[in-house]
């Protein structure tokens, strides 16, 4: 069996951090196991740790555009047909359009879509009613070619079934594995974050570990803070853990705000889960 995992992105995330843990459990079972991406970053890094091979696929990106997707359609089915792969995990939505690459193959593989959230789709989502089209046609379109539907957690699954992407019965949960994380005391954990970015001492503090992009909407934390009584405020801090597109976005709110004592971007932290006894929420 050859299985390969891909996902748009390489940078560390939730759907990248779930892929690692597979592909490492998987290769201690005696799969063969390899990882694709359109962009290098911490999961590249991480699986070529554990003797995992990756692979960067050029025409694989996070856009709408579907010149890429044809591209990357054509890119997908060689390298499929050139490394005899037996089954294929799709990570995100940018990827589903590939499925029709393996068409007219002898012996297709099997193809499975994990869904990790459905940002783009939900009721918040106010970028651009385009989008939000375009990508439930892209998951509308595609899903009933997929061998298998998996959901990380029972509120996807329901919202795609309100949303008519799935038939009720289609699709199963599968909630992620994680692997025992070395916490750190309170004490250490607050030390240790403010080698990185000083904070004031003797405060609640409200933190995330996140990427800095608009399907987060870390603006809406910002913006919660930005509302509080000063009564309130004064007792507070806010730690978000995490570097991504938005982020110079989210200075200039914090700026705007006048919030620079209380909402501290602390940027990528590796092993980052093994700070959180440092918050209060």
């Amino acid at each position: 069996m050859k299985i390969l995992f891909l996902v748009t992105s390489a940078d560390i995330g939730g759907a990248q951090r779930n892929v690692l843990f597979n592909a490492k459990k998987l290769k201690k079972e005696g799969k063969e196991v390899l990882v694709g991406a359109g962009k290098a970053g911490w999961l590249s890094k991480e699986i070529e740790k554990v003797g995992v091979p990756f692979f960067l696929f050029k025409n694989f990106k996070r856009s709408l555009n579907p010149i890429w997707s044809l591209f990357f359609i054509f890119e997908l089915r060689k390298f499929v047909k050139r490394n005899n792969i037996t089954v294929i995990n799709f990570n995100g939505s940018n990827s589903l359009l590939s499925v029709f690459g393996l068409w007219g193959f002898k012996s297709k593989p099997k193809t499975i879509f994990t869904v990790h959230g459905l940002s783009y789709l939900s009721p918040g989502f106010k970028k651009s009613k385009i989008v939000k089209i375009l990508v439930w046609l892209s998951m509308k379109i595609t899903i009933p070619f997929m061998d298998e539907i998996i959901f990380v957690c029972n509120y996807d699954l329901e919202t795609a079934q309100k949303l008519h992407l799935i038939k009720i019965g289609q699709g199963r949960v599968v909630y992620n594995e994680i692997e025992p994380i070395n916490f750190l005391n309170r004490e250490e954990a607050i030390n240790e974050l403010k080698k990185i970015k000083n904070f004031p001492d003797n405060k609640i503090i409200i933190g995330t570990i996140t990427r800095l992009e608009y399907a987060k909407n870390n603006e809406f934390l910002i913006k919660a803070i930005s509302e509080l009584s000063k009564e309130i405020s004064d007792k507070i801090i806010c730690i978000i853990i995490g570097d991504g597109p938005e982020r110079k976005n989210y200075e200039l709110l914090i700026t705007n705000y006048e919030l620079r004592d209380e909402v501290f971007l602390l940027g990528d932290i590796s092993n980052a889960s093994r700070y959180l006894k440092a918050f209060d929420i």
